[in-house]
This record gives C-alpha cells, sequence and structure tokens, in this order.
C-alpha cells in the first residue's frame, strides 16, 4: 500500500514539475515572442511617427519659405530653417528657388543609420517656385530599438522570478505609456492641438524622442500660429481664438467684441515706396498698436494690411474707446520717418446667437463704411 502510494505521488510530483516547466516554459516563448512583435511594432510606429514628422516640418517649410522666396529674403529663410534644425532627427535641408540653391544646412554627425529623404514643392499662384528637400535619420530610432531590447533581455531571467504583476508594471512604465505618449504626442501634432503638454522624466530613448518631439511640437506651434512678417498672431490663431471665446461667451453668457482695421491706401504706398517699406510700415505698426491695447486683448494680422483685434469680456463701448485711441494716435504720428497713414476701423459686438461668420461679416461691413466715409475713421455695427 505504501508503495503504490509512494509510485502515485512520485509520478504526480513529476507530472506537477512538468506541468510548471511548461507554464514556465510558456511564459518564456510568449514574452519573447511578445517582445519580439511589440518591438517591430514600435519600430514601425516609430519609423511612421518620424516620416510623419518630416511630413509635418516640410508642410510647415513650405508655408514659411513661401514670402521669403517671394521677396528673396535669404536671412528670414537662414533663420527659420535654423530653429527647425534643432530637432536632432534632421540630417540635411535644402531650400532651392527655382534650380538655384537658396539655403542649405547639413549635419554630417548626424547621418548616421538609414536616412529618409522627402522632398516638396513649394508654389505660388499655381506655379512652381521653389523645392524643400528634407533627410531624416532613423538613428535615434534604431539606437532605441536595439537599446531596449538588449536591456529586456538582461531583465529576462529576473522577470521569470518575480511576479507577473512585477512585469506588467515595469512594461507599463518602460515601453507601453511611453509609446502611449508617443502616439497621442504625434496625434496632437496630426490634429494641431498644442495646448497638451507631457512629462518625460526619464533619460532612456523614448523619453528623448519624446522630448524631441516636444521640443518640434513647439517649434511647429510659433510656425503655424505666428505671422512671419510681423511676428504677431496669424488668422489660423485668431480663428481659433475666436472660436475658443465664442464657446466660452456662449458657457458663461458673457460678451465679447471684434475690430477690423487697415492701412488707408496701403497699395498706393508699396507702390511708391516699394514693398520693403510697406513691410518695415506693416512691422512699425504692429509694434505700436500692442503697445496700446489691452493685454488680455489679442491682436493679429488677418491678411496683407489688415489686422484683427478681440477684444474678451468687452461691449463695444470699450472696444470703441480703445480703436479711437489707436485711430487718432496713428493719425497723429509718424511711425516710420517721412511716411504719414492713417487706419480706418470696423468694430462689432457679440449678439449672443450668430456665429463667427456673421460677427466677422458684420464688422468687416463696419470697416467698409468706414471706407467709404472717407477713411480714417472708427465705425460700429
Amino acid at each position: 500500500m505504501f508503495k503504490k502510494n509512494f509510485i502515485n505521488w512520485f509520478f504526480n510530483l513529476k507530472l506537477n514539475s512538468l506541468a510548471i516547466s511548461t507554464f514556465v516554459a510558456t511564459i518564456f516563448i510568449t514574452m519573447l515572442v511578445t517582445n519580439y512583435i511589440t518591438f517591430v511594432n514600435e519600430k514601425k510606429i516609430l519609423f511612421n511617427n518620424l516620416q510623419n514628422e518630416q511630413e509635418k516640418i516640410l508642410a510647415v517649410l513650405s508655408s514659411s519659405m513661401l514670402m521669403p522666396l517671394l521677396s528673396n529674403e535669404q536671412k528670414i529663410a537662414n533663420q527659420i530653417v535654423k530653429s527647425i534644425t534643432i530637432n536632432n532627427n534632421i540630417v540635411e535641408i535644402t531650400i532651392k528657388k527655382f534650380e538655384k540653391v537658396f539655403v542649405h544646412q547639413y549635419f554630417p554627425t548626424r547621418a548616421i543609420g538609414k536616412i529618409l529623404t522627402q522632398k516638396q514643392n513649394i508654389t505660388f499662384d499655381n506655379k512652381t517656385i521653389g523645392e524643400i528637400t528634407l533627410r531624416v535619420s532613423t538613428n535615434k530610432i534604431e539606437k532605441t530599438i536595439f537599446l531596449y531590447m538588449k536591456e529586456n533581455l538582461k531583465l529576462f531571467l529576473f522577470q521569470l522570478i518575480t511576479t507577473i504583476p512585477l512585469i506588467m508594471i515595469f512594461y507599463y512604465y518602460k515601453v507601453s505609456k511611453p509609446v502611449q505618449k508617443l502616439l497621442t504626442l504625434s496625434n496632437d501634432i496630426k490634429n494641431k492641438k498644442f495646448s497638451n503638454s507631457y512629462e518625460w522624466k526619464y533619460e532612456d530613448e523614448l523619453n528623448q524622442i519624446g522630448k524631441s518631439f516636444e521640443e518640434t511640437k513647439s517649434i511647429i506651434f510659433q510656425l503655424i500660429i505666428t505671422d512671419s512678417l510681423t511676428g504677431i498672431y496669424n488668422r489660423f490663431m485668431l480663428e481659433k481664438s475666436l472660436n475658443e471665446i465664442l464657446k466660452e461667451s456662449t458657457q458663461t453668457n458673457k460678451t465679447f467684441s471684434i475690430t477690423f482695421f487697415d492701412v488707408d491706401d496701403f497699395k498706393k504706398i508699396n507702390d511708391s515706396y516699394g514693398y520693403e517699406k510697406g513691410d518695415k510700415l506693416l512691422q512699425a505698426l504692429t509694434i505700436f498698436v500692442t503697445a496700446n491695447i489691452d493685454k488680455n486683448d489679442i491682436f493679429g494680422r488677418w491678411s496683407a494690411e489688415e489686422f484683427l483685434i478681440i477684444h474678451p469680456n468687452k461691449l463695444i463701448e470699450e472696444a470703441y474707446s480703445i480703436s479711437k485711441n489707436l485711430q487718432e494716435s496713428i493719425n497723429n504720428k509718424t511711425l516710420i520717418p517721412a511716411l504719414h497713414i492713417t487706419c480706418s476701423f470696423g468694430i462689432s459686438c457679440y449678439d449672443g446667437e450668430e456665429d463667427i461668420a456673421s460677427l466677422l461679416k458684420r464688422c468687416d461691413k463696419a470697416l467698409f463704411i468706414s471706407k467709404v466715409q472717407g477713411k480714417n475713421r472708427v465705425i460700429t455695427l
């Protein structure tokens, strides 16, 4: 009886040991396969993100290079390229005006690993006036994948000994969460959501890529929201601000006003003095207006010589007072030597029901009336 029981126990023990070995081997193989698939997918995602980033930078450069190419402002073009090339992924940027090289930046120390090349034409009036070539290196991605795989292999035995929750926690903080943040950050850039920021407190490669993405996002954001000539907000940012203020006003039942103004007879100024002096005038005008409006007002360039001021939480009387002061001050002041200008203003106040398009149309009509009545005046509507 004892012998029989012992044999049963022995075989059961061996069977249990086999089951445990099979379980451990299954975990081992599953971890290997999972890690391999994960890193392959991560590499693909990071390559796609890099290509998307490359496309975004190309789009920004194409947009921001239009004026420098047209006006032959090579210095401005170099400044824009310099701000972009702080991204260490960029190996080379070449900008051509027609067939001649306009700007060229090359970083041989970054030219390691696979080089991805993309080109984009710069067009104006449906004509190609230039071409941008952007080359980026995948070295950081490849290094990230290699080092991280090596690190995981070293920790593999420790993972088998420790509990699965510990493995899951480690995986979450070291891989899943950084990759998810990278994906989210990439989608933020794709969807032009620049208000979100993410913490990258570690020094591993994924976090370094995240920091690089954050820096690139800040550069792209500034290029997207800023008028390249005057340095104030552009139309994209003004429309974004209007939609945000409209949403807030709808929720809080507060009102706001807007002011359109432009330089009277600006075309004559360009024709008489040249575009360079016209540009200097616009720059001087924006500096003056910025210094003479409320700090909470939002000021930007709407089109060539037309500007928009958004007055959050202000009634039309308050907006009129600000615009009247600007109109009189500009009329009595010489912004640049030997050139006197005047400006016409149109003001409207949100009525609590209309949409942005209707409000802008009404304000533009007020500006039109100001022009018809003789210019150099402020009209409310």
